[in-house]
């Protein structure tokens, strides 16, 4: 696109025009440019995401940390209070171990491909 705007003879193109017209010429040559050598993007709507969808066991005690919370909470006592800490403790060293594997592989996947990041 650079090589053929710069072959654009432009003073021939635009000696003794005016402004509007002078304008106009430029501006269709460029979209002539930019729909012969600029691709398009079809989007599904949808932006890729870098980060894998979580594990089932992961979610699994996403789900039993939630019930351990509900449980709390109609029924407070501290043998409750303690098998939800016990389960928020599980759920939060499982996701923190996950974090730390997909940023793992995302800097080993940078090193060949930069644009992933």
């Amino acid at each position: 696109m650079k090589l053929q705007l710069s072959h654009v003879n432009w003073s021939e193109k635009f000696d003794g025009k005016d402004v509007n017209t002078f304008w106009l010429l430029f501006k269709d040559i460029l979209q002539d440019m930019v729909q012969k050598h600029v691709p398009l993007v079809s989007s599904s709507g949808e932006k890729k995401s870098i980060i894998k969808p979580l594990q089932k066991r992961t979610v699994r005690m996403i789900k039993s940390g939630n019930v351990c919370w509900k449980k709390y909470g109609t029924g407070p006592s501290q043998r409750n209070y303690d098998a939800y800490k016990k389960q928020r403790n599980k759920e939060q060293s499982l996701t923190n171990e996950y974090k730390d594997n997909n940023r793992k592989q995302l800097t080993r996947s940078c090193k060949d491909n930069r644009k992933k990041f």
